[in-house]
């Protein structure tokens, strides 16, 4: 889909991600009840829960997650309703161009215009090791429309500190009839 180019991130400092900031400590001054809450907002495949207001959904095929952390880029083989498709994420670090290892990556895809229509069950994440490339099939493509594919990294981390390495990055995929 072609529209803006991502800049949300433009003139912004990169966040330089700590793994250490993933299960913080309760001396890391970060409160357990926030901790937690971080956790439990970690959405895992097939949830219907639309983005956070504050995550831009993006055009094109790359952008910025919505943290400023990550670098993310897509392909995906055709998008046709009623077929299976295989989408391909890179993922970089903003900071230094490293490719970004072991995110555990999940996606949450629903119609833009209905978020109760979700992306069905099944689709299986695998990781090209060192690489950065996540390649997640079969995609389930049951409907035609624009739909929002929301990327998840490092989900299971908590997201209460600024440097963890919890992210998210959101980008509209037309599928035709």
């Amino acid at each position: 889909m072609i529209g803006a180019l991502d800049n949300h991130c433009t003139g912004s400092e990169p966040i330089v991600v700590s793994l250490a900031s993933c299960h913080p400590a309760p001396d890391a001054g970060v409160a357990e009840s926030d901790a937690v809450a971080a956790d439990d907002a970690a959405v895992g495949e097939g949830d219907a829960a639309a983005p956070e207001p504050e995550a831009p959904v993006l055009y094109n095929a790359e952008g910025d997650d919505d943290d400023c952390k990550y670098h993310v880029k897509i392909t995906m083989t055709a998008a046709k309703q009623g077929q299976s498709a295989t989408v391909q994420v890179t993922l970089t670090y903003l900071a230094d161009g490293a490719p970004v290892t072991g995110a555990g990556l999940e996606i949450e895809a629903y119609l833009a215009d209905q978020d109760t229509h979700v992306l069905p069950n099944g689709t299986k994440t695998t990781e090209t090791a060192g690489q950065g490339i996540y390649t997640l099939a079969p995609v389930k493509l049951d409907a035609s429309g624009r739909w929002v594919f929301r990327f998840h990294f490092f989900h299971s981390c908590s997201d209460a500190l600024e440097d963890s390495p919890h992210g998210h990055a959101a980008f509209f995929i037309d599928v035709v009839p």
